[in-house]
């Protein structure tokens, strides 16, 4: 809610990426924790990832014996976030507001980064990119 939007959005000052001048903004979410889940049926780790917005590898990670996505069974009790990051920095440039860098950090530390690199921020395309017969698209 709003009278706690400081204690979760924090501006962290400037920063440089990719040649570019980034605000740098620091997301914690003071709701991250580790709560018990029971396998259903035929899940895998991608069925529970999308049923709670969390992160697939965070699951197999944290859980002894889940070696990978489809390595869990019905009855099974594993250990999951209750959100997809406790920690998520972004470098936001300053030129259009867009997102170049985002990390991505639990309690044991970062498991995610991502970088948008030679970002090109609205360009043209010709009107025959989209169209099927298009020979890029072997259709």
């Amino acid at each position: 809610t709003g009278e706690h939007f400081e204690e979760v959005f924090t501006v962290a000052g400037s920063t440089t990426f990719d040649g570019k001048d980034c605000y740098k903004l620091v997301i914690n979410d003071p709701t991250f924790e580790w709560k018990s889940y029971t396998v259903q049926g035929d899940e895998n780790l991608l069925d529970i990832s999308n049923k709670f917005d969390i992160s697939q590898y965070l699951i197999m990670e944290n859980n002894d014996g889940v070696d990978d996505y489809w390595d869990v069974y019905a009855g099974q009790e594993l250990q999951i976030p209750t959100s997809y990051a406790k920690k998520t920095i972004l470098f936001i440039e300053k030129t259009n507001f867009v997102p170049i860098m985002q990390e991505m950090h639990c309690d044991k530390g970062m498991y995610e980064r991502y970088e948008f690199l030679n970002f090109v921020h609205n360009p043209t395309f010709p009107a025959t990119e989209f169209e099927v017969e298009h020979e890029a698209y072997g259709f």
